[in-house]
């Protein structure tokens, strides 16, 4: 074993730590020209947006029925398979005509071919946004419009 006095400077010099680089929580920021608006009102709405990575906000608004369930979803698709990620739904036999809320803010990974779907059943929507935070191979997107000075 060996002592020694010298000391070791550690420099961290990742982009985040020289500033050329967002941090998360400021990257996945909504912008004017990089947020689309998405909504299913009493429909299934299709949306192909492309692969990557996608920040999905929405809110859904139900309104229930005193003799049937409605549901409200998100649901993945590759054209063959649905895989649904996000379920609101009523229990039938509810007060007719009172609406429920909840609000789906996630993010989801899209394949090459791979969409998604969200519905609002009868009486009910689902509306929102949408934004790419990363390609398909996990680099970050800014919002458009930033750069650093």
């Amino acid at each position: 074993m060996e002592a020694s006095s010298v000391i070791t400077p550690i420099i961290d010099i990742t982009p985040a730590a020289e500033g050329s680089q967002l941090p998360e929580y400021l990257q996945q920021a909504y912008s004017y020209d990089s947020t689309t608006t998405i909504s299913a009102r009493e429909a299934v709405e299709t949306y192909s947006v492309g692969p990557g990575f996608w920040r999905i906000n929405v809110t859904s608004t139900l309104q229930t029925s005193n003799t049937a369930r409605r549901t409200n979803y998100l649901e993945l698709n590759d054209g063959s398979t649905a895989k649904f990620v996000w379920i609101h739904s009523s229990e039938d036999g509810g007060i007719n005509g009172e609406y429920i809320t909840q609000v789906f803010d996630q993010v989801i990974y899209l394949n090459t071919g791979e969409f998604f779907r969200i519905a609002g059943a009868d009486g009910s929507n689902v509306i929102g946004s949408i934004r790419q935070i990363a390609d398909v191979y996990g680099n970050l997107i800014n919002p458009a419009g930033f750069t650093f000075e």
